[in-house]
């Protein structure tokens, strides 16, 4: 008797319903096919992963463009991985969103070695009976990912201050310190460029140091004299202080930072305040730092709206 048969729907309904009662989390692999098995696990999961390695092509294959068919109403979240021991960091995560149009979030995961080499069944369960005798690490991707899946995530929100937003880097530390893990960041002013230097690096040291050469660049006083501008709108152009954000991050997307990130605006156009979770990173970190009087808004590259200081939604003073 096979448990497939439509005689047994009930009986295995049945079954996978205690399950999923009697465990926090019942996990459903599915196989390499779209087999039966295959189309119940859409089915009965509320999320579904899609994995895939983040340094290849983000093409969509066969299988997988059947998932929003037969899981319609289910969650789907794209998980991409990475070899821990190449340090190589994600790009290109807008093609594989622009491809899977079903997918609400996505992750970036480094994986140790072990993920990525073929071994034989007796092999991998030897490996992994060793691995699960060890302390789990807090502080890493999967159980970042572990946290996001049970609803046990920690979010970390950095506000502003000016120079004094610099004292981020030592909380960051302190929280580093305590094994606190951090698996989201948002931002306004400063902290938008203190929070994103660590969702790129993750590493204290790596953003002390190029927060220190930010910061640097911004105390050379022949530069800010260099900018100054008709006071019309402001009092400098903004074009250095553009620079030296660029310089700092570059061309990168939201989506390319290994940990979730987020900063707000003001949007003077549609006098509302703005959260931005995708988009050219530079760009909305430079407009959450914009005050106003100070610094010229930025214009959206998305809608053409302006763009100022996030602190200004919370009654923030300005000229």
């Amino acid at each position: 008797m096979h448990i497939f048969e439509p005689s047994n729907e009930y009986r295995m309904t049945s079954w996978l319903a205690q399950q999923e009662d009697r465990n926090t989390i019942t996990l459903y692999q599915c196989d390499s096919s779209l087999s039966a098995w295959t189309q119940r696990c859409m089915r009965q999961a509320d999320v579904v992963l899609i994995v895939g390695l983040g340094d290849h092509a983000p093409i969509v294959g066969k299988f997988e463009r059947e998932i929003d068919r037969l899981a319609m109403r289910t969650q789907k979240e794209l998980v991409l991985l990475y070899h821990e021991s190449i340090n190589a960091k994600p790009k290109n995560t807008l093609q594989w969103l622009n491809v899977r149009p079903w997918v609400t979030k996505h992750h970036h995961l480094q994986c140790p070695k072990r993920m990525f080499t073929r071994k034989s069944q007796y092999r991998i369960n030897d490996l992994y009976s060793r691995v699960l005798m060890s302390e789990p690490n807090m502080h890493s991707d999967c159980s970042r990912l572990a946290r996001w899946l049970t609803g046990n995530s920690i979010g970390l929100v950095l506000g502003g201050g000016g120079a004094r937003g610099a004292a981020h880097i030592g909380m960051l530390k302190a929280i580093q310190e305590a094994g606190i893990p951090v698996d989201m960041v948002g931002g306004v002013s400063i902290g938008a460029l203190m929070g994103a230097l660590w969702c790129s690096d993750r590493n204290v040291t790596a953003v002390t140091q190029k927060a220190r050469e930010w910061s640097k660049k911004m105390t050379k006083w022949f530069l800010q004299l260099l900018d100054l501008t008709y006071p019309i709108t402001s009092m400098f152009s903004g074009r250095e202080f553009n620079k030296t954000i660029r310089d700092t991050f570059g061309d990168v997307a939201i989506e390319d930072l290994w940990i979730p990130y987020f900063t707000l605006t003001t949007d003077i156009t549609a006098s509302c305040h703005r959260i931005h979770t995708n988009g050219s990173l530079w760009r909305y970190i430079r407009s959450s730092m914009s005050l106003s009087g100070y610094m010229p808004p930025l214009c959206d590259p998305k809608d053409g709206h302006l763009l100022l200081d996030g602190g200004y939604v919370n009654n923030l003073p300005g000229k």
